[in-house]
């Protein structure tokens, strides 16, 4: 078993056909931290490495960052119904339902 720099850091350099074997060892020594290196041929192939720390989410964190707008859960203007239903809607409705809209000042 060899050793290879990489980023400053030592890991771990195994044969495809030890690690067969070792893998229990080498999955306990990822969770200690350390990285493993798997070879074929003394060529690298892969890399087991320890999985990041979970981070603890803190409930309220993200508070203050959104809204949501008053009329949220009003009902939808005629027209945007209509367009959704695929009704047709008259020249005096949708002039009605724009200027609710205060879209068109009449």
């Amino acid at each position: 078993m060899a050793s290879l720099i990489c980023y400053n850091v030592a890991m771990k350099q195994v044969r495809i056909s030890d690690a067969k074997a070792r893998l229990s060892e080498i999955v306990r020594e990822a969770v200690a931290g350390v990285s493993t290196i798997l070879t074929r041929n003394g060529e690298p192939v892969a890399k087991i490495v320890p999985m990041p720390l979970a981070r603890i989410r803190e409930f309220g964190f993200d508070d203050g960052l959104g809204r949501i707008a008053d009329d949220f859960d009003d009902p939808l203007p005629a027209d945007i119904l209509a367009k959704y239903f695929n009704i047709k809607m008259s020249r005096a409705d949708w002039r009605d339902s724009l200027s609710r809209l205060g879209m068109l000042s009449l």
